[in-house]
């Protein structure tokens, strides 16, 4: 059954792998998970170094790429879930095997938004485009770095005036923060105005994300998330640190 496909592609036993799908080509019937979830999904998921081959092998069997699961809020497809998990092996067999690159998500977002650097050339070179906006005018630089994004400007902004400084400093990536000041990034600007942000693995079920105000440098951003986090997490220090750094004061005793 399904969740004896996930113990054996977790565990990388290769070889019950390749039983179980003997079995299930034999049988004719392929499980999936609740949501819809089919093997492609789970082999991007938990086949750690293997997952490349498990999907290969999946694909060869005849299971198809373009299942997408049953959640109104996020529905997914198997190339959408290896690219989630920066599964470049995962996305070449994929793409390879029919997957279509053009789906998005209900907000608008394409592959690319959701990419990670290993899988950014991939699907730029599948025809997606870097200056695709989102329902709330983000492009794929507002969600990962990488230079191949950079075509649209290191300091571009979503409808809210947020760039991708900005939310670097409230992801708490300082060194995705150091590659965009590389590259240019201002932390002077500011946002123009009231709105949210919704943090890589944040579910769309539970709204539309962190509050974001009128005004804000990525400093003062990074600063509110350290202050928020301090007597639990207390993340977002390095962050802070090097923004500190590069912002421009507002006066004698303060950025």
């Amino acid at each position: 059954d399904f969740y004896a496909f996930r113990d054996a592609m977790a565990y990388q036993r290769d070889s019950e792998v390749t039983a179980l799908i003997a079995a299930c080509r034999r049988g004719g019937r392929w499980p999936e998970r609740d949501d819809g979830a089919s093997l492609l999904h789970l082999a991007a998921h938990v086949g750690g170094r293997q997952a490349g081959a498990y999907t290969r092998a999946l694909l060869a069997a005849g299971l198809s790429p373009h299942t997408v699961t049953r959640d109104r809020h996020d529905p997914v497809t198997p190339l959408g879930m290896a690219v989630r998990f920066n599964c470049a092996d995962c996305v070449q067999a994929l793409l390879a095997g029919g997957a279509d690159a053009r789906v998005q998500s209900p907000d608008g977002q394409t592959l690319l938004h959701e990419a990670g650097a290993d899988t950014v050339p991939l699907l730029i070179a599948a025809g997606l485009d870097p200056a695709a906006r989102d329902a709330q005018g983000n492009v794929p630089l507002h969600r990962v770095w990488h230079p191949a994004l950079l075509g649209v400007g290191v300091n571009v902004v979503n409808d809210g005036g947020l760039t991708p400084l900005h939310v670097a400093a409230l992801a708490d990536q300082p060194g995705r923060v150091d590659a965009l000041l590389g590259a240019g990034a201002d932390p002077s600007l500011r946002t123009t105005r009231d709105t949210h942000w919704r943090l890589t693995g944040m579910s769309r079920a539970v709204g539309p994300g962190l509050p974001v105000g009128k005004g804000a440098t990525a400093l003062d951003l990074a600063r509110e998330r350290q202050a928020a986090s301090r007597w639990s997490t207390q993340s977002h220090d390095a962050t802070v640190k090097r923004l500190e750094a590069v912002t421009p004061r507002r006066g004698w005793f303060g950025r």
